[in-house]
């Protein structure tokens, strides 16, 4: 006749967050310098906490026997440190915390080894100055916990910070964001992960039947899902081949820890990435004096290969003070596959590029943890593959159009691709039109080789200087039937003046270009009218010639 209540609790993802984190608590505003984090438990049950790990990037530290009532918060810091953070509230303790400054990822995990909560914090999620130290990050919205850089903001606390309470900031911001397929690498020719825009929910996200791939190729088993929730590896009953193009599409219901389904039949490319060689992927364009207050650099590649190459084995590098390449910067821990004709675009912050300019391919747009650091006035981008380089520019300001008022914020565009990089007449200044840039598509510059029988021809014969992205350049295209050949270029207008001299007995190779970009010798702006190309050119063989050519500028009236 004795009746005994109790409850039978198995964890469950998002039951106990990551609420708050103070990794930098130097200088003091009103908390004591120590680190710590914070938990909050959204479930109505008391939790045992023994044997529950935190784990800071790869170093994993275990609990101590403690319980977590309903709702409640506590701080989690080191055993020196907790006598400091006893009067704030409830207190775990670890042998140590090790927050770096700058952000890692956490991971709470349970007794059986399962993640609770997940996340990868960043000092950029701080307002103003507050990244400097002493102002913890705040979770908004503790039921919205997948959400991560849209739902964490500095403290505004007078003290820096809210441990063992409600944090400041708290409001509601529920995540009405649906997710997507982002992309797919292979790890090997059995092997694959899938990767989505935001954390999807891992129960759901166990489906097998979710997935689909064409081509007669079906999916094994789920090796496992990454902590973070954003991937998973998926392994396959045949091999991939090269050169062939998969479809991954979602057949059945996916949905992010919000609930927010994924579009049915939503569907990605991949291959069986290869090897890059030499001049495989090329440097396409580079912004390396940003806008005022931005200070957000990028270096946009080509794949002008007919290979599927994933960027992971690829880094950015530049030359370092010894003229020696520096070690160079990882493009994608991750991995990313860029396909042949396509761009990728390499920044630290997608978003404030995507505010700043026109962008039609977001969805290739790769943040980088950094950057190499490139000079305003001149420098080298260099790619690297395992050290070697797959492509070298050698920069400088005075490649950019002479009659730009400013060159804040604009890039240097290469004309064509399959052109030498450190030929200065194969980049421009991006054009106004188009916002000075275009980040992750065709650039506003672009032209295709010139076929020709003469030996030298212009393209095109009329061509407006105006910066619209629309003839902006006169292309002198040569082409030779054996190399030696000198030559020099002037340009005339029609009264018989010189205007430009544009190469002076230069050693040209056997096929090339040269550009006119509409300015005269003192660095100011050609007169509309026609213009004569006076071309003369010889070799050692005693071979003496000269060619006239005509071009009209005009601009829009």
């Amino acid at each position: 006749d004795t009746g005994v209540y109790f409850v039978a609790y198995r964890s469950n993802p998002f039951d106990i967050v990551i609420n708050e984190i103070m990794a930098k608590p130097t200088p003091e505003i009103g908390l004591p310098d120590a680190e710590y984090l914070e938990l909050k438990n959204r479930t109505p049950f008391e939790i045992d906490l023994s044997g529950w790990q935190i784990i800071f990037g790869k170093n994993i530290r275990t609990f101590d026997s403690i319980r977590i009532a309903p709702y409640e918060y506590i701080i989690v810091t080191s055993k020196k440190t907790a006598p400091l953070y006893a009067p704030y509230g409830k207190t775990a303790t670890v042998s140590s915390t090790l927050l770096k400054d700058e952000g890692q990822q956490l991971q709470l995990v349970d007794n059986k080894g399962n993640v609770i909560h997940c996340l990868t914090y960043s000092s950029d999620w701080h307002k103003g100055t507050k990244e400097k130290g002493g102002w913890s990050l705040e979770m908004i919205d503790y039921d919205n916990p997948c959400e991560e850089a849209a739902n964490w903001t500095s403290s505004n606390d007078p003290s820096g910070g809210t441990p063992g309470r409600k944090n400041a900031c708290y409001t509601t911001n529920p995540d009405s964001k649906k997710p997507r397929l982002d992309r797919v690498i292979n790890l090997d020719s059995l092997l694959i992960t899938v990767f989505f825009s935001e954390p999807m929910h891992p129960h759901i996200l166990r489906n097998l039947n979710s997935f689909h791939i064409d081509r007669n190729i079906t999916i094994d088993s789920i090796l496992s899902i990454n902590p973070d929730m954003k991937s998973l590896n998926l392994l396959l009953n045949k091999k991939l081949e090269r050169n062939q193009v998969y479809t991954l599409s979602i057949v059945d219901t996916l949905y992010d820890c919000s609930g927010n389904l994924l579009p049915m039949e939503s569907f990605v490319k991949f291959g069986y990435a290869q090897t890059p060689d030499s001049f495989d992927i090329v440097i396409n364009e580079v912004l390396f004096n940003p806008k005022e207050n931005n200070d957000i650099d990028f270096v946009e590649v080509y794949n002008r290969s007919d290979k599927i190459i994933d960027l992971k084995h690829l880094t950015l590098s530049r030359l370092g003070n010894d003229n020696c390449f520096e070690k160079g910067k990882t493009i994608s821990e991750a991995g990313f596959q860029l396909f042949p004709d396509d761009y990728a675009l390499l920044s630290t912050q997608s978003t404030v590029i995507q505010t700043q300019y026109i962008c039609k391919n977001e969805k290739n747009f790769i943040e980088m943890e950094s950057l190499p650091l490139y000079a305003n006035e001149s420098g080298t981008v260099i790619l690297l593959h395992k050290n070697q380089a797959i492509d070298r520019f050698d920069y400088s300001a005075d490649m950019h159009y002479c009659l730009l008022q400013s060159e804040e914020g604009v890039s240097l565009e290469r004309i064509n691709p399959h052109r030498k990089t450190q030929d200065a007449s194969n980049w421009h200044s991006a054009a106004s039109i188009v916002g000075y840039a275009t980040p992750c598509f065709q650039n506003s510059c672009y032209c295709n080789n010139i076929e020709h029988e003469n030996a030298f021809s212009v393209y095109p014969e009329i061509f407006s200087p105006d910066q619209d992205g629309y003839n902006d350049i006169l292309q002198i295209s040569y082409r030779f039937k054996e190399a030696g050949y000198k030559a020099s270029i002037n340009i005339y207008n029609n009264a018989g003046r010189k205007v430009k001299t544009l190469i002076n007995n230069m050693l040209l190779s056997t096929e090339g270009v040269v550009s006119w970009d509409g300015s005269s010798d003192e660095q100011l702006k050609a007169g509309v009218g026609i213009y004569i190309i006076v071309i003369d050119y010889f070799n050692l063989k005693g071979e003496v010639k000269r060619e006239k050519l005509t071009t009209t500028l005009a601009i829009k009236y």
